[in-house]
């Protein structure tokens, strides 16, 4: 004969759940049964009648239920809650294991809240219980949401949470990821220096989950939460290593995406788009008309060539560089995404690989041809801005072919300054219009 699976039991799952209309009628009807003689027999039945208490409480009831019955519910929930409150009372050293060798692990944040409540430490004694809950295998997590239990056990909290590396997914979870859940408490002896130690454990552990890592390495420095520098170019180097690890096997890539650009000498069209696929392979290749290129050669052309050859505008001269939220895949927004994560899709993959190198291919086509983009640039602010539209007091400073890196970087200047890596473009539009872009 096969065994019946048990039944589900009842839980409370806060004010906003949907599952709380239906719940409900069972948690009248529990009540009615405890109100009827039925006993307390175990914890997991005491955990199971708080729960249900929580819906008269919070007065989730069906709505058949009149005045007087509401009126009876109001008064059996009260003596329903003192047989909680003995059974609580009732536990000390001798039976804690018993009332703990079962224990449903659903109900472990108001097992925590309970014992907190009705200080079932005093009679068992606080280190006692914190074992007994740990052999029980209670999930560390329970035991930080109640935080007259955390500040109980604060030192013993703070050994426990950096006696595991993986603690350290905790720390990330309820603190550094977009959907951070801040109803966790952290022990008062917990600081910078512990967190950084649990952090850098986290990383350099077996296996860490690579968004939690990125998390980490696209983070904000924070001395308080364990953020620094060094723990963020520790992330980024493991990401890295996790990466490559991912994409050896060529079982874990469903398609590899290539991005190219070329200039084609009989091309006609100022530019074209071609797809290729290749089993699992995905190339767009991006090409460039060399005759049009070389009969644009004008200031003026040159820059709208960057804006709508290149990729920088669409039809309507606004931005397409950035990442839009309505461009995100369908599940990018269950990835785990850290607070300072800038989210990216396919498309702005896309658009930001072939931006960028059409950017170089251009730069050295018009190289090629005699043309410095900075000297562009200078004729922009020094000429087109003062005789198209009376704005004067712009300056910019272009750095020679031979300039290092350091200096390129902007310098203070009156006006208004700008770099080759930097630039405010205006870029006229159909209407007469400008739009701002940077690039």
């Amino acid at each position: 004969m096969e065994e019946l699976a048990p039944p589900t039991r009842i839980k409370f799952y806060g004010l906003g759940d949907l599952i709380n209309g239906w719940m409900a009628d069972k948690a009248i009807t529990l009540l009615a049964e405890y109100t009827s003689g039925r006993e307390i027999l175990s914890l997991n039945d005491a955990l199971e009648l708080h729960n249900a208490l929580a819906f008269e409480e919070h007065d989730i009831l069906p709505s058949f239920l009149g005045h007087h019955e509401r009126a009876t519910l109001e008064q059996a929930a009260r003596e329903l809650r003192k047989r909680v409150s003995s059974f609580f009372l009732s536990i000390d050293a001798s039976n804690l294991d018993f009332h703990l060798d079962e224990f449903e692990y659903e109900y472990g944040k108001d097992l925590i809240l309970l014992l907190v409540r009705y200080d079932v430490a005093k009679k068992c004694g606080s280190q006692t219980l914190f074992d007994a809950l740990v052999n029980a295998q209670v999930p560390l997590t329970d035991m930080l949401s109640n935080h007259k239990f955390v500040k109980k056990y604060n030192h013993i909290l703070r050994e426990a949470l950096l006696a595991d590396s993986q603690n350290g997914e905790f720390l990330v979870r309820t603190r550094m990821t977009k959907d951070s859940d801040f109803s966790y408490f952290l022990p008062e002896s917990f600081g910078s220096n512990e967190s950084r130690r649990l952090l850098s454990a986290y990383i350099d552990s077996p296996s860490p989950h690579p968004n939690y890592i990125q998390a980490i390495a696209e983070a904000k420095d924070n001395e308080g939460a364990g953020i620094t520098t060094k723990i963020r170019l520790q992330a980024k180097k493991r990401l890295e290593t996790l990466t490559k690890e991912l994409f050896t096997n060529d079982k874990n890539v469903l398609t590899t995406y290539r991005y190219g650009i070329r200039i084609d000498p009989e091309q006609r069209e100022p530019v074209l788009d071609c797809l290729d696929r290749d089993e699992n392979c995905l190339t767009h290749v991006r090409s460039f008309g060399e005759q049009y290129l070389l009969s644009s050669m004008e200031p003026q052309r040159v820059l709208r060539n960057f804006a709508f050859l290149v990729g920088y505008l669409d039809g309507h001269g606004l931005l397409r560089m950035p990442s839009f939220k309505a461009q995100l895949g369908l599940f990018q927004n269950f990835f785990i995404s850290g607070k300072e994560t800038y989210l990216k899709g396919s498309t702005f993959n896309l658009i930001d690989s072939l931006t960028l190198q059409g950017t170089l291919f251009y730069s050295e086509f018009l190289r090629q041809h005699g043309v410095e983009i900075e000297a562009v640039v200078a004729w922009f602010f020094r000429e087109h801005l003062i005789g198209k539209f009376g704005a004067a007091n712009f300056y910019y400073a272009p750095s020679s072919s031979s300039s290092s890196f350091l200096e390129r970087l902007p310098n203070s200047a009156s006006g208004y300054f700008c770099s080759c890596k930097k630039v405010l473009l205006f870029c006229l539009d159909g209407t007469g219009g400008h739009r701002a872009l940077i690039f």
